[in-house]
Order: C-alpha cells, then sequence, then structure tokens
C-alpha cells in the first residue's frame, strides 16, 4: 500500500511538470497561468492579458498573428521563438525571464519591469527600435539586432550586459540610465547615411574593457559621433586610448561633451579624461 502512495505521487508530480496548453482568455481577456509549464498550441491571435504566477513557464516561445499580448506578473520563457509581424513585441512584468528564445518583430520590441535575458537573439526588421525603458533588466550571452536602419534605445533604466552585442543599428540613445557592460559585449553601428550617433543624456555607464566598444561598419566612411550631456559619465576600463575603444574602420570617433559630463579611459591606476 505504501508503494503504490508513493507511485502514485510520483505519477501526480511528473503529471504537473508535463506542459499543458495555454488556458483560454477568462470573460475580461485574461489568461491566468499557474505555477506549471505551459506550451501555446495553436498560433494566437488578438488582444489578449497573460498573467503568471510565480513558476509559471512558457516553452517553446510565443507566436501571435495579430497583435501581442499584454504581458503581466511572472513567466519564464523557455526555448523557442517570441514573434509578432504587426505589432511590437513588448516584455512587461514584475519578473519575466527569456532563455534560448529568438524575439522577432517587424514592429519593434520593448522591455520594460524587471527583465533577465540569457542566450537569446533580439531580431527588429523595416527600421523599427529596441526599446528599454522603466526596466531593470539583465542581458547575457545573447545579441541585440534592430537591422534595416533600426535603432536602440535605453529611458529610465538599469541595464547590466554581460557578453552581449547590439549591432546593426543606426543609433544608440541612452537617457536617465544606469549602464553596466561586461565580458565580450559591443555596440556596433550600421548606417548608409551620415555617422553613427551614440548619445548619454543623464546616464552613467561603465565598460568593462576599453578595446572595439563602440565601432562600426562604415562602409561609406561616415563616421561615429558619440554626445554626452546633462552630467552623464561613460568610464572605459582596461583602456588604453578612447581611439581603441571608439572608432570605425578607419578613423577615431568623434567625442563631445557637454557641461558636468566626462568620458574616461583607464588604462590602469592612471585616469585619462575628455
Amino acid at each position: 500500500m505504501r508503494a503504490t502512495t508513493i507511485a502514485l505521487i510520483v505519477l501526480a508530480a511528473k503529471a504537473e511538470r508535463a506542459p499543458i496548453p495555454l488556458p483560454s482568455p477568462d470573460a475580461h481577456g485574461v489568461i491566468h497561468l499557474d505555477a506549471r509549464p505551459y506550451v501555446q498550441g495553436s498560433q494566437g491571435s488578438g488582444y489578449v492579458s497573460i498573467i503568471g504566477q510565480p513558476g509559471a513557464t512558457i516553452q517553446g516561445g510565443l507566436h501571435w498573428s495579430g497583435g501581442f499580448p499584454s504581458l503581466g506578473g511572472s513567466i519564464h520563457f523557455d526555448g523557442g521563438e517570441i514573434s509578432s509581424y504587426v505589432s511590437t513585441v513588448a516584455i512587461s512584468g514584475e519578473n519575466m525571464s527569456i532563455v534560448n528564445c529568438s524575439l522577432e518583430s517587424d514592429m519593434g520590441v520593448s522591455f520594460s519591469g524587471h527583465v533577465s535575458i540569457a542566450d537569446s537573439s533580439v531580431t527588429v526588421t523595416y527600421g523599427r527600435g529596441i526599446h528599454v525603458y522603466n526596466a531593470t533588466i539583465r542581458i547575457t550571452n545573447s545579441y541585440l539586432t534592430p537591422s534595416d536602419d533600426g535603432y536602440f534605445e535605453m529611458f529610465n533604466s538599469t541595464a547590466t550586459m554581460e557578453d552581449v552585442e547590439v549591432k546593426q543599428v543606426t543609433s544608440a540613445a541612452f537617457k536617465n540610465s544606469v549602464l553596466n557592460v561586461t565580458g565580450n559585449s559591443f555596440l556596433v553601428g550600421q548606417t548608409d547615411f551620415g555617422p553613427f550617433e551614440v548619445s548619454f543624456d543623464q546616464t552613467l555607464a561603465t565598460f568593462e574593457h576599453g578595446k572595439d566598444v563602440i565601432t562600426s561598419a562604415d562602409v561609406y566612411q561616415q563616421g561615429i559621433r558619440v554626445s554626452l550631456s546633462r552630467s552623464s559619465s561613460v568610464i572605459f576600463k582596461n583602456c588604453t586610448s578612447l581611439a581603441r575603444a571608439i572608432h570605425n574602420s578607419t578613423t577615431v570617433g568623434n567625442v563631445s561633451t557637454g557641461p558636468h559630463s566626462r568620458i574616461s579611459c583607464i588604462p590602469g591606476d592612471q585616469l585619462l579624461l575628455v
């Protein structure tokens, strides 16, 4: 009898770990997720809300043909594609985690709330942007690619990036934010018209290395322009010169600092300021 009871408990635990299809929305258009794994099943459409309890997991991605659901609460995305080609893919909630996923949209991707991203990619087409706003976000071992004249922007956020590439952007803007960048991380511009613009406004940014940090795939030799304003600070550590940290294939970047702002290069125990 005891062995039978234990076997039933084990089977019940396995059943709870097996993913089930996402439930249907309630009368208010809300899909409530419990602390268990789910799979989407058929492709979704329309505007609904998905609210997760701590421990809720969506496996295999989230594909939406019309609109994109409003997210909330705590949801872990484990593998697969998270996409909408007619609406912004907006990741927002109290605790959103994304691992081994590809996020894709023709209309842009945004992050807000508390978000962690690991071993994933973010791809945006048709000149749209990747937006980080009102967020506490950690990104590791991932790349962000807003191609086709796309851009990257961060507002009112605290971000940690480790081994992250942000590439194929025409511009990158950081406003009222704190940015800590470690590992093999880069910001690579690509523009057919004008310089690659990178701006820091009321922002504190620290890069743990000082070689090829802000560069440009600049086939037309338009250059790079980095600007700091309103008490911003940008620090490159392990840095031999700003020219090694900021440059395109043939020229160094153009750096301008406003009042009370500074850009620093730390080659060791010394500190170089501009």
